[in-house]
């Protein structure tokens, strides 16, 4: 069974350790924890869930084969992680869903499915310092990479894109200077051909 902290609670909790929780690990929400020296291995969802209003510090933890996210803090959460291990997991190391302040620092988040870290929204309180990303299978995107997704992929040509208006398409131009050339060249090669039939 996980850890469960709400209603204004506040405690301190040391050396957890939890195996195969059907749910997140430890889940926090309108209340604050201190987590540190705890293992948590192979979670049914995240590691930890920092919930709305959840202010949680994690200190020298290690997360394991989570299947969700290593670490969520969730809309409204805040909080810091420091010197914290999140490996195997099934998705992200850690995930910042939230704008509030947040520090991760001295954290290794390695061999994850998703990004080591990921910030879902630009926020100058949160802060990143320290971090080994190692074997993860996305990209790290915080800081000023946070919200690139934000930014729809350039559509494939063919894909229901437009070609740009006349006199601005490269290849347009090119086409339209190798018809002009061709219709300088062809008249002078006739002429010639019928000059040469006449002789």
């Amino acid at each position: 069974m996980g850890l469960a902290v709400s209603g204004a609670a506040r405690p301190s909790v040391g050396g957890l350790n939890t195996r195969d929780v059907a749910e997140a690990a430890v889940r926090v929400a309108d209340a604050a924890l201190s987590l540190s020296d705890s293992q948590l291995f192979r979670s049914g969802k995240e590691g930890v869930h920092a919930g709305s209003d959840a202010d949680l510090s994690m200190t020298r933890c290690r997360v394991q084969e989570s299947k969700g996210a290593g670490c969520t803090f969730a809309e409204g959460a805040s909080g810091s992680v420091l010197d914290s291990e999140f490996s195997g997991g099934s998705a992200d190391g850690i995930l910042l869903e939230t704008g509030e302040a947040v520090t991760a620092k001295g954290c290794t988040v390695r061999d994850n499915h998703g990004s080591g870290i990921r910030q879902l929204r630009p926020s100058k309180a949160i802060e990143v310092l320290e971090l080994i990303s190692s074997g993860n299978l996305a990209n790290d995107e915080y800081g000023t990479a946070a919200c690139a997704g934000a930014t729809p992929p350039a559509a494939p040509v063919g894909a229901g894109s437009t070609r740009p208006a006349s006199g601005t398409d490269p290849l347009a131009v090119l086409q339209g200077l190798v018809g002009l050339a061709a219709r300088r060249i062809r008249p002078r090669n006739c002429r010639t051909r019928r000059w040469a039939g006449a002789r």
